[in-house]
């Protein structure tokens, strides 16, 4: 992930939520618009998944660990996707021919990441804007636009 770009992704179905990453192989698989901060509302999607599992009595089941677990699961079956191929474009390929599984995945890492949030009272809209903040800190675009930033190799991170 290119932690230098930040980009605000709507995910073309109608899932609406929106999620924060850094330009990569997704970018083919989303439609990209950039939202000024006040129109960021990941929030609402986080409250409503709070309340679905209120309405199940669900929280009893869910803790930290489990849930960090739920995301790694998720992040493997998406991997399993594209699992072996190194090249861009042919990984661009796979993922719009499977589009629907790539969207359900998303969607379901967007899920067990509320589920988490909501565990640890964090509203994900302050956390990804104080992310965010620090990143512009961290990674000037006049030190980091086309470059990597892996600072063992001579790239830029401002926290070091």
């Amino acid at each position: 992930m290119n932690v230098g770009i930040y980009w605000v992704l709507e995910i073309i179905n109608d899932l609406g939520s929106l999620l924060t990453v850094g330009s990569s192989a997704l970018d083919a698989v989303v439609q990209v618009r950039i939202l000024p901060p006040q129109q960021w509302n990941m929030n609402k999607y986080q409250e409503k998944i709070k309340k679905f599992t209120e309405d199940r009595n669900w929280n009893q089941f869910h803790n930290p660990k489990d849930l960090l677990l739920g995301i790694v699961e998720e992040v493997g079956e998406f991997r399993n996707i594209i699992k072996w191929e190194q090249d861009p474009e042919k990984i661009k390929g796979i993922m719009m021919k499977n589009i629907d599984e790539v969207k359900d995945n998303i969607g379901d890492i967007f899920w067990f990441l509320s589920l988490l949030a909501n565990s640890c009272d964090i509203d994900i809209d302050s956390a990804i804007k104080e992310v965010i903040g620090e990143n512009e800190k961290r990674f000037p675009i006049d030190k980091t636009k086309n470059k990597h930033t892996n600072i063992k190799m001579g790239g830029h991170d401002g926290k070091y």
